[in-house]
């Protein structure tokens, strides 16, 4: 009897030993670059007026994915006026144990040239059918992320932007604005704002006005969230061509395009900015 338990313990090591090693190579040898054509061919018809590319994909562990070259482009009625984001390396990690408790959580961690973006999302929904409370929890942390890199900005902005942005953001977005929180501390080392070229929409100035770049120096942005209400704490610069003080706050919304600002800015520009060149006189 030993001799027989023995030689079945030893068939089923090597069964084991056998399952272990096809999906083991079966993990490795995957087409993950067909995974990749497949996913963005479904992607993009979602998300009408962007673009998609991705250099190559690769597993990450069991419950994750990297991504290299990565480019999301806004196209433009133009192709000067696209906007793209740039991400040298991306890796997408999928939280398993969330998704048990209904809650669909990933993070994600990208190298930017010499910057890193880390964080994650997580998205829950609560309630009886028909008053469902949706709840977004986004958590970032930024390490030296060149602005030029996020072209997308512009949709918002309108102008290019430069400048090294640091710091961390931690909100719980939810359409049950009392339980909307979070903090946002961030810092724009040597934010520059225009390029000299690009045309700033302006009222009855027909294609624009370009202005010249204008240096604003370091931007900081601190701000906490509470009931639905982010409230400026501190949003101010001094930079060679400008200063800027901003104070008020932010009345947020699930869908942040739907927030509703209440802000009092002050701009001053500076004597040097203003003798610059015959467009900014």
């Amino acid at each position: 009897m030993k001799a027989i338990g023995k030689r079945l313990t030893q068939y089923l090591g090597y069964a084991l030993f056998f399952a272990g090693c096809f999906l083991l190579f079966s993990y490795w040898t995957f087409p993950w670059n067909r995974v990749r054509d497949y996913a963005i061919t479904q992607l993009e018809p979602q998300v009408p007026g962007y673009r998609f590319r991705v250099g190559s994909l690769s597993p990450s562990w069991v419950t994750g994915m990297t991504m290299t070259d990565v480019k999301i482009t806004k196209t433009g009625p133009t192709p000067d006026q696209s906007m793209e984001l740039s991400v040298d390396e991306l890796t997408l990690r999928v939280k398993v144990l969330p998704y048990l408790f209904g809650t669909r959580r990933f993070t994600f961690s990208a190298e930017m040239g010499e910057g890193e973006l880390d964080g994650a999302y997580g998205e829950s929904t609560s309630g009886d059918k028909g008053k469902e409370v949706i709840t977004k929890e986004v958590e970032l942390e930024l390490d030296q992320v060149d602005l030029a890199r996020l072209e997308v900005l512009r949709s918002v902005l309108t102008l290019p932007l430069k400048g090294k942005a640091s710091g961390e953001v931690d909100l719980t977005l939810s359409t049950d604005t009392e339980k909307t929180e979070g903090v946002i501390d961030l810092q724009i080392d040597g934010l520059v704002l225009g390029d000299g070229e690009t045309k700033l929409p302006f009222p009855g100035l027909g294609d624009g006005l370009t202005i010249d770049p204008i240096r604003m120096g370091t931007v900081k942005l601190q701000a906490d969230v509470e009931k639905g209400v982010a409230k400026i704490k501190d949003l101010s610069s001094k930079g060679p061509d400008a200063e800027l003080k901003i104070a008020g706050e932010v009345q947020l919304n699930a869908k942040f395009e739907r927030s509703r600002p209440d802000l009092l800015a002050r701009l001053k520009f500076t004597d040097a900015y203003k003798n610059k060149s015959d467009r900014t006189k």
